[in-house]
């Protein structure tokens, strides 16, 4: 019960942030979305690093029953798998998918709200506020 504490207000707080980061900077997001597609490098190191974030939660946090706490395994899993996919998905597949979403200007405010929204249900289990 503790770890999932732990992680609802750190993944709370982390959502509230990137949610905010995508409705105020949406324009200049989309313009470093293309640029770290372009580099591999960056994406090589980056791929792993959110592999090891995604094994760290998974391993920590594997809990399937439990109401909101499921939320939190599951995202945890999203990671992994986001880590996964980045390091073997071909970069012109990837480059593909990021502009079939950057085509709608609306697709980030409609995604940061939905991150926005979540971090703040998170954190609120987390720091037990509901």
């Amino acid at each position: 019960m503790g770890t999932s504490i732990f992680l609802a207000k750190l993944m709370g707080l982390y959502f509230i942030i990137v949610g905010l980061f995508i409705l105020i900077k949406h324009k200049s997001l989309r313009q470093m979305t293309y640029t770290l597609l372009k580099d591999k490098s960056s994406m090589f190191v980056m791929s792993f690093f959110v592999i090891i974030m995604g094994l760290l939660l998974v391993l920590s946090h594997n809990i399937w029953t439990g109401g909101w706490r499921v939320i939190i395994t599951v995202f945890s899993w999203i990671v992994l798998l986001k880590g996964l996919t980045m390091l073997f998905m071909r970069q012109s597949v990837a480059y593909k998918i990021v502009k079939s979403f950057t085509k709608c200007q609306n697709w980030y405010i409609i995604y940061g709200t939905i991150v926005l929204i979540l971090g703040l249900y998170i954190s609120s289990r987390g720091f037990s506020i509901l």
